[in-house]
């Protein structure tokens, strides 16, 4: 909590440092008093969400069981309304496309996207940030209880048939994460015979469907790759090349201010100083030069940008030291503490791997991440020091 608060007492330092700049910014729709204070609401706001989580874990006795529950609710909506789309817009059956468009009209603002899913979630890379926080949940309940198994094979249908990149390599790392666990259920008696029969049932299927898996592989494959694609020949290079430019923008407004920054939400206003030359013919950021909303496409760069050098470290010490704690928690933990730690390192990875991909403080998974963190070794501590007294 300590150093959220000196990351908030900064982005204030930074302010004050940059007042000047900050007073005289503005463009056709913003001013830099206005993004400042603004940004710095949202740093608020999310440190004493942060707090509230805590608080509430530690007094309410909120156990880890009990948050995954909720999180499940949540997983079941997002699946139920998912398969819904995928029968409507990819099976094409009308009827399923004509209650998505309804559900989507009643709780977002984009009823509809060609050749791609986003259940509840305004866009397809959302639902990917929302997958990062729900999916150790579930792999925790199903590799604990051998729960969900159809909600978990449901949730992998909706997370493919998003096509984004986002989600694919966040599930990857947060699976990797999750291997030792996994490895330790299926190597015990009682799950060798299950898998192998699900091994065995996968390769009958794969065998019988091959053209169904190859384009299955092959579409996972170039979502992935395209990361690296920057050719300008496609909608995934086109954005490929707005999001890394993007960054790059903001890396090279750090190194010219790199202990201040140009002070909090300012880089809208000076990002066109920037820009690499290599990014010329990106849709994105010529509509960003000419008055567009111009987005980092990344939080850590924008830190960077932002707040210096200074500011990210600060950031990144938040996230270090939380990896730190639980996994030093280990040495004292029960078993079910070091599953509820590996869940834990698992959330950790996949949220600050979106960082890479969003640059918003509105990314409420970060603060109830760190909330439930917080609150967990805050009820670890009280057990260790209750049993040491």
């Amino acid at each position: 909590m300590k150093l959220l608060l000196f990351f908030l007492y900064w982005a204030l330092i930074s302010g004050v440092a940059n007042i000047i700049g900050i007073y005289h910014s503005a463009n056709y729709s913003d001013v830099g008093l206005y993004r400042y204070f603004k940004q710095m609401l949202e740093i608020t706001v999310g440190i004493f969400l942060v707090l509230f989580i805590s608080t509430v874990i530690v007094k309410r006795e909120i156990t880890i069981e009990r948050i995954s529950e909720f999180v499940i609710y949540s997983i079941k909506a997002c699946v139920f309304v998912g398969v819904i789309e995928i029968m409507g817009k990819i099976v094409g059956i009308s009827v399923f496309l004509e209650v998505f468009n309804l559900i989507s009209h009643l709780v977002n603002r984009n009823p509809y996207i060609p050749g791609r899913i986003h259940t509840l979630s305004g866009e397809p890379s959302w639902y990917g940030i929302y997958t990062a926080f729900a999916y150790p949940f579930l792999l925790h309940m199903l590799l604990k209880h051998g729960k969900h198994k159809i909600l978990f094979l449901l949730f992998l249908v909706t997370i493919y048939y998003t096509t984004s990149r986002t989600m694919y390599v966040v599930v990857l790392l947060q699976s990797l994460v999750f291997f030792p666990t996994i490895f330790k259920q299926v190597m015990s008696r009682r799950l060798i015979p299950v898998t192998m029969f699900l091994i065995a049932m996968s390769l009958w299927i794969g065998y019988n469907n091959q053209s169904a898996v190859s384009t299955a592989m092959e579409s996972v494959t170039e979502t992935i790759s395209s990361i690296t694609d920057f050719t300008m020949e496609s909608d995934e290079s086109y954005s490929s090349t707005a999001r890394l430019g993007m960054q790059m923008t903001a890396v090279n407004m750090g190194l010219a201010h790199p202990f201040f920054g140009v002070g909090e939400g300012q880089f809208i206003f000076n990002f066109a100083s920037y820009i690499p030359e290599w990014t010329t013919g990106s849709y994105e950021i010529e509509k960003a030069e000419l008055g567009g909303t111009a987005q980092v496409h990344g939080m850590y760069a924008r830190i960077f940008a932002e707040l210096g050098v200074v500011g990210l470290l600060i950031w990144l010490s938040i996230w270090a030291l939380s990896v730190i704690r639980l996994v030093n928690a280990k040495k004292d933990a029960t078993n079910n503490e070091k599953k509820e730690i590996n869940l834990l390192l698992c959330l950790i990875v996949g949220v600050f791997a979106c960082g890479f991909n969003v640059d918003s403080f509105r990314m409420m998974v970060v603060w109830i991440t760190f909330g439930i963190i917080a609150g967990w070794y805050l009820k670890y501590e009280r057990r260790i020091n209750h049993i040491s007294e």
